[in-house]
């Protein structure tokens, strides 16, 4: 599986600080191996886990564009909206838009 736009992203400031896999699993306390797989898509990207990968960037003293970026890299990963804070009628804006938005992507 190809590495998601959030993984290239994580890995190139990881690189940039320096931090390993390890020292970021560490202090976002979640396992390498879930930071992995979550790079690769293979876990969702939850904004629990976002907000922990940001504080751990925060306390590293990435640069604010470059966490920005990050977070516009994990809108584009993630593969769901999350539309729970909408009212009902701009929940029912957001599934009409997506019927349509599906009408004109063609299928595999």
């Amino acid at each position: 599986m190809p590495i998601t736009e959030y993984g290239k992203v994580i890995r190139e400031i990881r690189a940039s600080i320096p931090a390993s896999l390890r020292q970021m699993a560490r202090a976002v306390k979640f396992s390498p191996a879930h930071l992995s797989a979550v790079e690769m898509g293979e876990r969702p990207l939850t904004g629990e886990f976002l907000q922990k990968v940001i504080n751990f960037l925060r306390s590293e003293n990435v640069k604010t564009n470059e966490i920005t970026r990050l977070c516009a890299a994990a809108d584009r990963t993630r593969r769901f909206v999350d539309v729970s804070a909408l009212d009902p009628a701009a929940r029912a804006k957001v599934a009409a838009f997506a019927r349509r938005l599906s009408d004109t992507v063609p299928e595999e």
